[in-house]
């Protein structure tokens, strides 16, 4: 019998909702995958919000290095639920839209300590006619039977592991160390078989209907700059925001570091 609204919560209860519906325990398990894969990991700390000044509490902060290079990610996790998933609309990218950017520290010449340098075509980790999403929608059904999206919470997301990762480039570009080579990303990770992507044609006409997959990117554009004092300026723009499946981040981490990732001009 179905337990009626407002009554006591047991034990029983609390179990069953840490082993299906708790948003820290999905964080916890993206934790763990991470640092499975030779991660450093920093989980639910705290930075102040460069566009509102507030402190706000990131999800997840990892860092890897290879050799020369550093990933690092701005991570938020979203525990989507199946009545509730996340769709993707796609299109093909466009040339300019092909690049990212990256921290490049030069140890011969202390100012400024740090610059970017951008990515283009054909080392982009981005390339030109591949899809990317433009719109997220996250998609409900009505008491009615109708089909509604409000994308709010995602949108809500997002834009935290953008303030995360511009935190991120700041503390690099103020003291970088070595590695001296670093891409700064945000991704935003869900459960396995909730993320779905449909995919347009330049022209607007539907191309694959929608489908789930393993992970995605939006494009952002977002630029911001650094004040490094003596140094001047320094003027960072993230270009997509990674999507991701729980179970393909370690072929999405290999593929970030491998020959066309985020360090393949290098």
């Amino acid at each position: 019998m179905a337990k009626l609204k407002g009554s006591a919560i047991t034990d029983q209860d609390l179990a069953a909702f840490v082993a299906s519906n708790s948003d820290f325990a999905f964080e916890m398990r993206v934790v763990a995958q991470l640092r499975a894969l030779g991660f450093e990991c920093s989980h639910s700390g705290t930075y102040r919000d460069p566009l509102t000044d507030k402190v706000r509490q990131f999800d997840i902060r990892a860092v890897i290095h290879e050799g020369k290079f550093t990933l690092a990610l701005g991570l938020e996790c979203k525990n989507l639920r199946p009545n509730n998933p996340l769709l993707l609309s796609a299109v093909p990218r466009t040339s300019a839209e092909a690049f990212h950017d990256l921290l490049v520290r030069n140890p011969q010449s202390p100012f400024p300590p740090c610059s970017v340098e951008r990515v283009n075509e054909p080392h982009s980790a981005y390339p030109t006619g591949t899809m990317v999403a433009k719109k997220t929608d996250q998609v409900r059904r009505e008491t009615s039977g109708t089909l509604v999206s409000n994308d709010e919470a995602t949108f809500g997301k997002v834009n935290q592991a953008v303030s995360s990762c511009q935190d991120l480039v700041e503390e690099y570009a103020r003291k970088p160390s070595q590695p001296w080579v670093r891409a700064v990303v945000p991704v935003l990770v869900v459960p396995t078989g909730l993320l779905w992507q449909v995919d347009y044609a330049a022209d607007g006409k539907l191309d694959t209907p929608p489908r789930t997959v393993a992970r995605a990117s939006l494009f952002l554009d977002h630029a911001w700059s650094v004040d490094l004092g003596i140094g001047g300026k320094l003027r960072y723009r993230l270009s997509h925001i990674e999507l991701a499946t729980l179970d393909a981040l370690p072929g999405i981490v290999k593929s970030y570091l491998g020959p066309r990732g985020f360090f393949a001009a290098w």
